[in-house]
């Protein structure tokens, strides 16, 4: 028997009767208490409902057996993967969260990635973390242990039958027993403050029965590092939760954008249009004008402010590249001279983002009156013209210009001079994505984002469309889909080697 078949009669066999016998609890309660211990200052987090998968993958291989064929090997050789040989000692059918925090106090604020578990078997959970099975260094800490495996540049964190496991996101930096004793205290002491108390929306998230549930505070979300926080976007929402299902063509999702104020979104339509050549991403929205014309003061100069009088609301931005060189801001500290007695206030430069290079982008507004408007920029002596824009200076950026152009009752903004027709569509809330798009045509800021790049290619994104679906007083809701590899394989079988990667990883 070759290889191939080989994993064919033993590895999914297997697999199989494990969620066979998963399957067999179904109908028990779970717990999933692990999540009250999630901390208030995670900056995202994702939950796998464990027992949800369970049961839909039993449903899928009971009605349809030759499905798991799909992603089976059919020559000898192309599937090197083994069994594992030790199980993880968590409780199979509790959720498991994954999370991102970030520190501010260590070199170059760093983010760091946790899983967080209910457990079975200690030693078994602990056993299965020790991946170089070195001799953990362990210290006692307010009714639990934090394990550090020095080596494995890991921490594991375990209080009663709750266990954490910490890793930085940049594996170049070194963790050290400060660092889990830090985090344990804000996650198991009595001064924590969880994440379940303080977010109501993340509280709602966590008892959602999906697939898998995404949850990010404001300026964490999708829009952020689309320029999100150049048009000001990101303030209209305090969080973001989405709902992931595996279905039979694509992967559907749901977004609940939670509102920090209630009438910013008008209902118009819930169109989605396909991107053109020149477009990655698209957003539409329909917004209330009275509340968001302050949003333009971000873009243009106070004297400007009469090129967004006439707005009806409608607006539509997309990301048609991205930027090699940074973006600068001006940045004003007061300082207070002890001796002299004085306040000064300090100029600085500072890099707009540090994390991401920032895109370029077009953002197109629809006017009441677009003639008058063009009349107003051709008297105004201090908007030169060339090439068929107008152009100003973008408030608190360095060397920074806003490019200027009216067609039809459209203002477009664009932070670079546009070399095709720009045609916007106006809808309630509506965004596309060109993932493949997007991966290929980002420039890494640093080596750590260009080892990261191939790996997200590997996962074989394709697209990501949302359209909007309805809203209430809290939020906003989109109804979507996320396309990746082949659309004839179903979605919940696409995902089940990337699921036992990331597994392994850990």
């Amino acid at each position: 028997m070759n290889k191939a078949n080989l994993i064919k009669w033993s590895f999914w066999p297997i697999l199989v009767a494990l969620i066979l016998i998963g399957y067999t609890y179904i109908s028990a309660e779970a717990v999933n208490k692990h999540l009250d211990f999630i901390p208030s200052n995670a900056k995202a987090v994702v939950i796998l409902d464990s027992k949800y998968l369970a049961n839909d993958f039993y449903e899928l291989l009971q009605f349809n057996p030759t499905k798991i064929d799909e992603i089976l090997p059919s020559e000898e050789g192309e599937y090197e993967a083994e069994l594992p040989t030790e199980l993880p000692g968590i409780l199979p059918l509790e959720k498991m969260a994954f999370y991102l925090y970030q520190d501010a106090e260590t070199k170059d604020q760093q983010f760091f990635q946790c899983f967080i578990a209910t457990l079975s078997d200690k030693s078994q959970f602990l056993k299965k973390m020790n991946g170089m099975r070195e001799k953990a260094i362990v210290k006692d800490i307010e009714g639990g242990r934090v394990h550090f495996f020095k080596e494995d540049n890991k921490l594991v964190l375990i209080k009663n039958d709750i266990g954490l496991v910490i890793e930085p996101l940049n594996p170049a930096f070194k963790l050290n027993m400060a660092n889990g004793e830090k985090h344990y205290m804000s996650v198991f002491s009595k001064e924590a403050i969880s994440l379940m108390d303080e977010s109501a929306s993340f509280s709602e998230t966590s008892k959602k029965k999906n697939h898998v549930n995404i949850w990010s505070p404001n300026g964490e979300g999708f829009l952020k590092g689309f320029g999100g926080d150049m048009i000001g976007i990101n303030k209209m929402f305090n969080s973001q939760a989405i709902s992931v299902n595996l279905k039979d063509e694509n992967i559907e999702t749901k977004i609940h954008l939670y509102l920090n104020e209630k009438d910013l979104i008008i209902e118009k339509s819930n169109e989605v249009i396909p991107l053109n050549e020149q477009e990655l991403f698209r957003l539409s929205m329909s917004l209330n004008p009275e509340k968001f014309k302050g949003y333009f003061h971000t873009l243009l100069p106070s004297e400007k402010y009469f090129l967004a009088d006439g707005w009806t609301g409608q607006v539509c931005t997309s990301v048609i590249g991205f930027r090699n060189e940074p973006v600068y801001k001006i940045q004003a500290d007061t300082i207070i001279d002890k001796i002299k007695r004085d306040t000064l206030i300090k100029i600085d430069t500072v890099e707009l983002s540090r994390l991401v290079n920032l895109p370029h982008f077009v953002l197109a507004i629809e006017l009441e009156d677009a003639k008058t408007v063009v009349e107003l920029l051709k008297i105004d002596s201090t908007i030169p013209a060339k090439d068929g824009y107008f152009f100003s200076k973008i408030p608190n950026l360095i060397n920074e210009n806003i490019y200027i152009k009216i067609t039809g009752n459209n203002l477009l903004l664009s932070s670079t001079p546009l070399e095709f027709k720009y045609e916007p569509v106006y809808s309630t809330f509506a965004f596309n994505m060109d993932i493949e798009g997007l991966i290929s045509n980002y420039p890494p800021k640093d080596m750590f984002q260009a080892l990261l790049i191939p790996t997200i290619n590997k996962f074989d994104f394709k697209a990501f469309e949302m359209y909007y679906d309805k809203m209430n007083d809290d939020f906003i809701c989109l109804n979507g889909k996320l396309k990746l590899g082949k659309e004839d394989i179903h979605s919940l079988l696409k995902v089940v080697p990337f699921a036992f990667n990331v597994a392994s990883d850990f």
